[in-house]
């Protein structure tokens, strides 16, 4: 039996390149950062129009940085799943219907749960 990395060609798992690694880590872990400081600021009452200046500016910066994350992402576990998992195991639905209305969160979601411990046991395999 033929392992998933092996089945697809190298230039359709991108994805799966070691030096893009840390930067698809560093994504999620952007996402997660942002959600919580999101949720706390949310609970911070400030009256309209009295939010600090510095505090709206690191507010804006978080915001693109955020967005550039979460897109990155997103469109880097659609490849994974369409290059690997659907050539692997066939045309299932779930995943693509939860990335696509599942947006960012799904896609933090999937990269925890389902791309990143196949990334660290193709890496383990291949430091044998």
């Amino acid at each position: 039996m033929t392992s998933m990395a092996s089945q697809v060609g190298t230039e359709e798992q991108w994805v799966l390149e070691p030096a893009l690694r840390p930067y698809l880590r560093l994504a999620a872990l952007i996402c997660v950062f942002c959600f919580l400081i999101g949720v706390i600021l949310n609970s911070i009452p400030f009256n309209q129009g009295s939010i600090p200046l510095a505090l709206g500016v690191v507010g804006g910066l978080l915001g693109v940085l955020f967005a550039a994350s979460a897109l990155f992402l997103w469109l880097s576990m659609l490849s994974y799943w369409w290059n690997v998992i659907r050539k692997e195991q066939g045309p299932s639905w779930g995943w693509p219907v939860a990335l696509v209305l599942g947006n960012w969160v799904a896609a933090v979601v999937f990269y925890f749960l389902v791309f990143r411990p196949f990334a660290e046991r193709q890496t383990d395999a291949s430091s044998l």
